[in-house]
């Protein structure tokens, strides 16, 4: 069975076709973000810092995927998929605290990959993605409860659920999960099933989704769509934006997403293009930003996005073993 990565590779391999996915490779990769004869360009202008590296230690990443960030930007939760746990931050990246360890058992994990946390910073929410749960733990990592099951019914997912998100009333628990058909399933707090419905693609698996502060409109990466599916509360679709076909023959592979905090600006990761794309609230393509390269400030196969109250905006760099910090944009 393929993973995190892997699996998204995996999935533009079989739907796209044989030649073109040596561009999605990192392998393929331009080594220098800027080419072998030209100067080597500077971060994004909203650059502020990174931290981690490679490794098992505290405060390092194997295959780290899903990043959330509590209101004030005090701290920062990353799911370390391959490690089976989280760890905390703080919003300088200096190592707090962790809780996790691989299993089945209450607060253990199977290559979980989503977080999301409640606006009130207390709730904590894990896609545990291979034992087909998720789980809620208190901010400081007590383990609460947990809901899902392998299974086609109600509450269940087919295939592991890999992003959740909570409204800001913290009233309901949204998580993508099961493939073809790709749904949404709507989950009280404390695990109980409300309603689910199908999302608008076929081919690829969504990886990313957002709620409005309103709670009015939901917001789901597409990537076989090439932008963002726009829901209501009940699953009816409003509207679809799309992004302009990138350049050079390449393919995209949207695999977070996140909301200013005003509800004003849309930010997609793109894990092939290595860029952050922006969307307006009313649809409207913004200014990406974001380039291929191992140093600081730059990405290679980012997987997912955090926003504080502040605007400050966090990416799991999953690629170079780093979280990147920017500023509002």
């Amino acid at each position: 069975m393929i993973r995190g990565q892997a699996m998204k590779r995996f999935f533009t391999w079989v739907f796209i076709g044989g030649t073109a996915v040596m561009g999605l490779s990192s392998c393929a990769k331009n080594p220098s973000p800027a080419g072998p004869f030209n100067s080597v360009p500077s971060p994004p202008a909203n650059y502020l810092l990174q931290w981690g590296s490679f490794g098992v230690g505290n405060g390092q990443f194997d295959e780290a995927q899903g990043i959330a960030v509590n209101a004030a930007g005090t701290t920062v939760y990353v799911v370390n998929s391959g490690s089976n746990r989280v760890e905390a931050f703080d919003g300088s990246g200096n190592y707090l605290f962790q809780w996790g360890s691989y299993g089945n058992g209450n607060g253990q994990f199977v290559y979980p990959q989503g977080i999301a946390i409640n606006s009130a910073g207390t709730t904590l929410y894990v896609a545990d993605s291979d034992n087909y749960r998720v789980e809620a733990f208190s901010n400081s990592g007590d383990y609460l409860t947990q809901f899902g099951s392998y299974g086609g019914g109600n509450g269940q997912f087919i295939y592991d659920p890999e992003e959740v998100t909570v409204n800001s009333a913290g009233t309901t628990v949204l998580v993508i999960g099961n493939v073809f058909p790709c749904l949404v399933e709507a989950f009280s707090p404390s695990g109980v099933f409300q309603t689910q419905w199908s999302i608008n693609s076929n081919s690829y698996p969504p990886s990313g989704i957002a709620v409005n502060s309103a709670g009015t409109s939901i917001f789901v990466a597409d990537s076989e769509n090439n932008g963002v599916d726009v829901y209501n509360s009940s699953g009816l679709l409003l509207a679809q934006w799309t992004l302009p076909p990138p350049a050079n023959g390449q393919y995209i592979n949207l695999t977070g997403l996140a909301l200013s905090p005003d509800n004003s600006k849309i930010y997609l990761v793109d894990s092939v293009v290595d860029r952050v794309d922006v969307f307006s609230s009313a649809g409207k393509v913004l200014s990406p930003f974001g380039l291929y390269g191992k140093t600081a400030g730059f990405f290679n196969d980012p997987t997912s996005i955090a926003v504080d109250a502040a605007g400050e905006i966090f990416v799991m760099n999953t690629g170079n073993d780093t979280v990147e910090k920017f500023s509002g944009y």
